[in-house]
C-alpha cells in the first residue's frame, strides 16, 4: 500500500493517513458525515454538486475517526455540526441543507475503492502531464510488483489481504464520473482526464471492494492477492 485516504464528509476533499482501522463498513469514520437536502432527504453528491469539492474535512482524532473539522473555501475551520457550515453551503446552492452524521459510512456503491500507481502513471502519460490522484477519490493506492497498468481490471472475484489482518474482496471495476474533471485545488474543470479514460478504458478506472475481515492497515503494508477466485456474491 502506497497511499491511504479517508473522507470524513461525503463529497468533500479528504484526509491522507498513514494508518486506519478497516471496519466491515469501510475505514473508520469514512463518509459518516453527509450534506443532506432537507426538502427531499437525499444526500448531496459531488457529481451533481461540484461545490462540495471546495470543502475539505479532517479528523482531529484520526485513530478513532472522530472530531470532524471542515476547512471552508475561505480557510475557515469549523466543526461538522456547526450550523454556520450548513447555512453557508445552503446559501451558495439556494437550498435548505443540513449536515448529518450516519451510523456508518454512506457510500454510493461499496465501501472501498482501490487504484494502482501503475494505472495513475499511465493516465498521466496519456494526458501528458501531472495527474493528481485526488481526482479519483481512492481509499487505497497500491504499488504492484510488476508495475503493469490496469492489472486491477483482473482482480474482481479475488480477495486481497491487506497487511496481517484485513481482507477485502474486489467486486467490480469503478465507472468514473465527471468529478475527475475537476482540479482538486483550483476547481478548474478540464475534460481531458475523463475523456481519455472513457476512450481508452471504457470509462473504467480502479475497482470497488467489500470488506471480508477488518483490521488495522498502514501505508507500507504488503497487499497479497489470492490465487483462487472467491465465491460469487449471493
Amino acid at each position: 500500500m502506497s497511499d491511504l485516504w479517508r473522507y470524513p464528509v461525503k463529497s468533500f476533499q479528504g484526509q491522507r493517513d498513514r494508518r486506519a482501522f478497516l471496519s466491515p463498513f469501510g475505514f473508520l469514520g469514512d463518509r459518516r458525515c453527509v450534506v443532506m437536502d432537507t426538502d427531499d432527504g437525499q444526500p448531496l453528491r459531488a457529481m451533481q454538486v461540484p461545490l462540495l469539492l471546495t470543502y475539505r474535512a479532517t479528523f482531529s482524532d484520526p485513530e478513532h475517526g472522530e472530531e470532524v473539522v471542515v476547512v471552508t473555501p475561505e480557510g475557515r475551520h469549523v466543526r461538522w455540526d456547526d450550523p454556520t457550515l450548513a447555512r453557508e453551503i445552503g446559501d451558495h446552492l439556494d437550498l435548505d441543507v443540513r449536515v448529518v452524521r450516519a451510523p456508518m459510512g454512506m457510500h454510493d456503491i461499496l465501501p472501498m475503492q482501490i487504484v494502482t500507481e501503475a494505472s495513475l502513471r499511465q493516465v498521466a502519460e496519456w494526458v501528458d502531464g501531472d495527474l493528481d490522484r485526488r481526482r479519483f477519490r481512492p481509499g487505497l493506492v497500491v504499488e504492484t510488483d510488476d508495475g503493469v497498468a490496469f492489472a486491477e481490471a483482473q482482480w474482481p472475484g479475488h480477495r486481497l489481504a491487506l497487511g496481517d489482518d484485513a481482507v477485502i474482496e474486489v467486486v467490480v471495476a469503478t465507472k468514473q464520473t465527471r468529478v475527475v474533471s475537476y482540479d482538486p485545488d483550483t476547481m478548474e474543470r478540464t475534460h481531458e482526464v475523463h475523456q481519455v479514460i472513457a476512450q481508452r478504458r471504457e470509462n473504467l478506472f480502479g475497482v470497488y471492494c467489500r470488506v471480508v475481515r477488518g483490521g488495522w492497515v498502514s501505508v507500507g503494508d504488503r497487499v497479497a492477492i489470492d490465487p483462487i477466485p472467491a465465491q460469487p456474491l449471493t
